[in-house]
């Protein structure tokens, strides 16, 4: 998802982030979102 979807409250919760492997995103995802996908091992793309 592009930077803007991180962060915002929707209706629903799909999943949680310990059960993401890889995220691909542009380059404005906010830094406490980095930090919290660094910590669950996630691989992060930046497209």
């Amino acid at each position: 998802a592009d930077s803007s979807k991180w962060g915002v409250s929707g209706t629903s919760k799909a999943f949680s982030l310990s059960a993401v492997d890889v995220v691909i995103t542009d380059d404005g995802l906010p830094g406490p979102i980095r930090s919290q996908l660094e910590m669950t091992g996630a691989k992060v793309i930046y497209a």
